[in-house]
């Protein structure tokens, strides 16, 4: 019986519950109060292909990365209609500027998905990168965090089309990207 069955570890068992409850935490958090005479439907594939591993709000549209793409939801139709835009790679990490999608996507890279009419989203670039799991800004630069590779920094001034600057390799494998402005004055 050894070997029909891949081991599962405490940690993936662990990682599953979380991302669960955050999916769980969102939609209650979107849907608000729920009244007894509701009931719930499924009415999307796109989070039966993988739970949500990001999620960021942009006015009144939530934007959920799963499944091997994006998902978008109008809050105020109670997530009825939903949009689903395929990337390569697994959405890890999302960050939202304005109405322009960056996505850090495992075995991916670097997807833009340009947002302004988000009942089509539109992938307008997309950069290789396989082990993707990171992206934060700081004014008109964007670090997308590769575990292997290092952290890949764009220009992102024409934010639809980011130039790819440099690359650095730090010293230590990378487990998390943060950035803030920050102005100097002399």
């Amino acid at each position: 019986m050894t070997g029909r069955f891949p081991a599962i570890t405490r940690h993936s068992w662990h990682d599953a519950i979380h991302r669960a409850a955050a999916a769980l935490l969102l939609v209650a958090i979107i849907v608000g109060p729920i009244r007894a005479e509701d009931r719930f439907e499924l009415l999307s594939r796109s989070l039966m292909q993988a739970p949500p591993r990001t999620a960021a709000i942009m006015d009144e549209w939530a934007i959920l990365g799963t499944g091997g793409g994006i998902a978008v939801y109008r809050c105020s139709d109670e997530l009825t209609r939903e949009s689903f835009l395929p990337v390569v790679g697994e959405p890890i990490d999302l960050l939202l500027r304005d109405r322009t999608a960056y996505i850090a996507a495992y075995q991916g890279g670097l997807s833009v998905v340009d947002l302004s009419d988000p009942l089509h989203p539109v992938e307008r670039y997309q950069h290789p990168s396989p082990d993707a799991r990171f992206c934060a800004s700081v004014g008109d630069r964007l670090l997308l965090g590769d575990t292997k590779r290092g952290i890949l920094l764009f220009d992102i001034s024409s934010p639809l089309e980011p130039q790819l600057m440099e690359t650095i390799k730090p010293e230590k494998q990378i487990v998390g990207l943060a950035a803030e402005s920050v102005s100097y004055t002399h």
